[in-house]
């Protein structure tokens, strides 16, 4: 069952928005005043434990915007299929190093990033939407391993789970905190956000939601309500903890594709020939 082979269309389509999604944090996020505040200007970095040997002299200006700029150029390569497994080691390997080399700068989604980014690796490239034949662009077989589809879908599955769990202590569900602290601070559409039971709701919600939404995935016949759930869910954090959590919320978003039918995108897209007209009586 995990090695028989389906269409590549959902993860083809999720490869692509990834990809997107990978530029827009290699060109948007990590612009120049992010590198130049936490890489150049700063002196002092704390490498993630085992890593200190990745601890080297203080780069210089051109390495360091070197490094991402080869970042940058390999999401452009994973998103268009261009040198596809070149783009991917290179991204692993050097996003990988920013990852180690700073834990001030941690993201739990980075971790997630680099998941992703290996188990596209070790897949098959999902041709869709097909790529024209040039010369560096290797067409492959439109269908992958399913596999490569349920791995996709664990990690997601584990995010959520783990959020859900991460909740389960007293200052989230007892004290509603530290979401009282940021909802006192918002206003929508003119009223204030700082009542208490605001906070013990989207407290209470967000528990709720996280747990429930890796069964809601895997449940099929409820993929509708799931979308829209998670639309609403991922849109409130970008709300709530905007400029903070980066590009979580859109990768979360994105997730969704893999858990649709293998070949549903290319069922969305495919272009069916409508049917003769009938003789009039």
């Amino acid at each position: 069952m995990l090695e028989r082979n389906v269409s590549s269309s959902s993860l083809g389509l999720f490869r692509l928005l990834f990809g997107g999604l990978l530029i827009f944090q290699s060109f948007c996020v990590f612009n120049d005043t992010y590198i130049q505040e936490n890489f150049i200007y700063n002196l002092y970095h704390f490498p993630q434990p085992l890593f200190e040997w990745l601890h080297l002299p203080h780069f210089s200006g051109a390495v360091v915007y070197l490094l991402f700029l080869v970042i940058g150029l390999a999401s452009l390569g994973i998103t268009f299929g261009i040198f596809y497994k070149t783009s991917l080691s290179l991204f692993v390997v050097c996003f990988s190093y920013i990852f180690l080399y700073e834990k001030a700068l941690y993201f739990d989604h980075y971790y997630l990033i680099l998941l992703l980014c290996t188990i596209l690796l070790v897949s098959p490239y999902p041709n869709w939407p097909e790529t024209p034949t040039l010369p560096f662009i290797k067409r492959q077989n439109t269908t992958v391993p399913y596999w490569a589809i349920l791995l996709i879908r664990f990690q997601f599955v584990v995010v959520y789970l783990a959020a859900g769990l991460a909740k389960i202590n007293a200052a989230w569900l007892l004290r509603a905190e530290p979401l009282h602290s940021i909802l006192a601070q918002k206003t929508l559409f003119g009223m204030p956000l700082d009542a208490v039971w605001i906070a013990y709701l989207f407290s209470w919600a967000g528990f709720f939601i996280d747990l429930s939404l890796p069964f809601l995935l895997i449940w099929k016949r409820r993929h509708p309500i799931t979308w829209m759930l998670i639309l609403l869910f991922n849109g409130i954090n970008m709300w709530l903890f905007s400029g903070d959590i980066n590009t979580f919320p859109f990768l979360m978003i994105i997730g969704y594709i893999a858990f649709l039918d293998p070949d549903e995108p290319a069922r969305w897209f495919s272009r069916k020939p409508l049917p003769p007209p009938t003789a009039s009586p």
